[in-house]
């Protein structure tokens, strides 16, 4: 059996265990809001699933996600999944001649993408006492060279946590202006940060901003995620895209939980989480990385 049918046994093995208990994947498995639900099965029953959504996503929602993220005077895009969007901006992007930096440890489906197109991956080490688990924007200026033509950053980091402070981030983005370096802003994790600070607001020409409705509304297997940047890198990337393969009813769902539910829900998950690390960790004794 191929490598590739015997990953996916695994997982599929895993998924059938319906008492399993699910601690791995970073997914987000706190109930959602009795509201959510019954829009959810508002919108069965009213079949939208037979529709086709518009190809850059319901114009509700890409605004909302704007007024969210604070970043009105952009575009977003809605896509399949904060992946979906990565593999997009890797393919659109990067070429066999240019070089993508980006952190180690990182998320590592981006590094597979631009590798895809013949582009050169560079990973900083980050992980260790004596980096501090970040990247010192200084180190960074070590890795540059006239090819890099993208900066991936994951913040907070995935799997460290890790969160870059303000000042690392207009240090960074001199660095990125003075070498005109796109950065790519992942930020599936930032609704659980208690002081996040997004890149386009120092940087939005560009700076590609990534989040995703996975993990702060627990919609992991609805595949929602988002592009937001300046109208400028949005020309590119739109061109070749289309968010048809999502069904109208995630965009309800979705939409239901912004208007209705909102910060609350995102508080009182924050809540959870960290009862439930208090519950299983020593933290006197272990170190934790989420």
């Amino acid at each position: 059996m191929k490598d590739y049918n015997k990953r996916n046994l695994y997982f599929d093995n895993l998924h059938n265990q319906k008492d399993l208990k699910w601690l791995g994947q970073n997914t987000n498995h706190i109930n959602s809001h009795d509201y959510v639900i019954s829009e959810m099965i508002q919108s069965i029953k009213s079949q939208e699933f037979h529709y086709y959504a518009p190809p850059l996503g319901l114009e509700e929602l890409r605004t909302l996600v704007l007024n969210r993220l604070g970043l009105k005077n952009l575009v977003s895009l809605i896509t399949d999944g904060a992946v979906s969007a990565l593999y997009h901006i890797c393919k659109e992007l990067c070429s066999s001649t240019e070089q993508l930096i980006t952190t180690d440890p990182t998320w590592a489906w981006p590094i597979h993408f631009a590798q895809s197109t013949g582009a050169e991956v560079i990973q900083i080490p980050i992980f260790g006492k004596e980096y501090n688990y970040t990247l010192d924007p200084d180190r960074l200026k070590e890795y540059i060279s006239k090819n890099t033509k993208l900066l991936y950053l994951v913040d907070p980091n995935n799997p460290l946590g890790t969160c870059f402070s303000k000042e690392q981030i207009l240090k960074i983005v001199e660095i990125a202006e003075d070498n005109d370096i796109t950065i790519i802003h992942d930020c599936t994790y930032r609704d659980f940060a208690d002081d996040h600070h997004l890149i386009a607001n120092y940087y939005p020409e560009n700076t590609i901003t990534i989040w995703s409705f996975s993990k702060w509304l627990g919609l992991a297997g609805m595949r929602l995620g988002t592009i937001v940047t300046s109208e400028k890198i949005m020309e590119k990337i739109a061109k070749t895209f289309t968010a048809h393969t999502i069904s109208v009813l995630f965009y309800s769902t979705v939409i239901a939980e912004f208007l209705n539910i909102g910060d609350g829900q995102t508080i009182n998950q924050k809540n959870v989480f960290e009862k439930n690390i208090e519950y299983s960790v020593d933290l006197d004794q272990k170190e934790l990385w989420i």
